[in-house]
């Protein structure tokens, strides 16, 4: 294999400003929910259940999970729980059946000898976190609160509470309003994380591997200003082709129409192209993004043997060659330095055998100073 860099362009160091909760090195799940129940980024297996037809609404940024009673999503918990200390984080829509309902669930998990992390309201002065730790012969439980019975309905409240081994903390807005500690924590990890059954909204689900402090809390996002990361595939195209099949937004489609998942060596990602050569897709980079990142390879669901060059150019302009890509290697990382403009990124035949399937995953911008978040991919069970 032989990549040839043709222009790589600086990157300045300026501050960021995003209008969403940060994804960083102590993020496990995050769902923005923009786009539905699925995670925008996630350790471990990224699939979700939805139990009883969940709607979204208005968000306090773009859109919103609203579970009524009876209806809940479930996230696998795979990797994405740390025992030793932890943080959940949402906001909350205080509306009037949120109000009125004696139990609503916000956010929960149960491991099997019955240690817990419950976030809910459980009458109309007690919101908050219960927390049920210890081995299953000598379970502790305890529980942190504030009283909402004076809230203003139609207004959105960020709720964050936080475990350090046996010590818990509940902030609202920001703002430590109760704490606790027990002599046990929690011993083990879920199966499943879930969110509801409410009635309740909420915006902006965050969990993490440590116990954040207030001013790492997403209530001290910026909330104006563009997202300093962006997934490439939540633009729309400019253009894309090829010449069988369709191009793969965030799974490899098959020529069939089945969807295939984004898969280089022994890693799928969750987000990213398949450009099946020859074949290509257009995206208009906006305003203020310096840098695209990912992971590029070749799938290993395409014709045996057939190798793929990748290029990757700005409004016509080359920006890297990434030559006789086969099948056989694992993922390269990926940077391009870069203005606005229209980035094109083109899967062409190495070789006389066509149909190689090229891969980008993790594909996102940058706006510049932006710290690259985490992978969102996982590494494949062995056959």
């Amino acid at each position: 294999m032989r990549v040839t860099t043709v222009i790589l362009l600086p990157i300045l160091a300026t501050a960021v400003c995003s209008a969403a909760t940060t994804v960083d090195g102590h993020t496990t799940l995050y769902v923005s929910f923009d786009e539905g129940p699925e995670p925008d980024y996630c350790a471990g297996d990224w699939r979700v259940a939805v139990n009883g037809g969940v709607a979204t609404t208005d968000g306090r940024i773009g859109q919103a999970i609203a579970p009524g009673p009876g209806q809940r999503l479930t996230y696998n918990a795979d990797g994405k729980v740390n025992p030793e200390a932890g943080t959940v984080e949402m906001w909350l829509l205080w509306d009037e059946e949120t109000a009125a309902a004696e139990n609503v669930n916000l956010f929960m998990f149960v491991t099997g000898n019955n240690n817990y992390v419950r976030v809910n309201k459980i009458s109309a002065t007690r919101l908050g976190m219960a927390f049920n730790g210890g081995p299953a012969d000598d379970l502790q439980w305890q529980r942190v609160d504030v009283d909402p019975s004076a809230w203003t309905t139609g207004r959105w409240h960020h709720i964050a509470g936080t475990w350090d081994g046996p010590e818990i903390a509940l902030y609202v807005d920001g703002e430590l309003v109760d704490r606790a500690a027990q002599d046990h924590g929690l011993t083990e990890t879920p199966a499943e994380l879930m969110v509801g059954p409410g009635p309740v909204t909420i915006d902006e689900l965050r969990l993490s591997t440590v116990a954040r402090p207030p001013a790492d809390l997403g209530f001290h996002a910026a909330e104006d200003g563009a997202d300093a990361v962006v997934w490439l595939t939540s633009l729309e195209p400019a253009a894309m082709q090829q010449s069988v099949g369709q191009v793969g937004l965030d799974a490899q489609t098959a020529i069939d129409d089945r969807e295939l998942p984004l898969v280089i060596g022994r890693r799928a990602y969750a987000r990213g192209v398949a450009l099946r050569a020859p074949g290509y897709v257009e995206f208009e980079i906006p305003q203020g993004y310096e840098r695209v990142i990912g992971s590029y390879g070749v799938s290993p669901f395409g014709p045996e043997g057939a190798r793929a060059d990748l290029l990757f150019t700005l409004e016509g302009n080359p920006l890297r060659t990434c030559s006789n890509l086969s099948a056989d290697g694992d993922a390269m990382p990926l940077e391009l330095g870069l203005r606005s403009g229209t980035l094109r990124i083109e899967a062409r035949p190495a070789g006389e055998r066509s149909g190689a399937v090229a891969i980008v995953g993790d594909l996102m911008a940058l706006q510049a100073g932006a710290p690259a978040p985490p992978s969102f991919s996982r590494e494949m069970e062995p056959d």
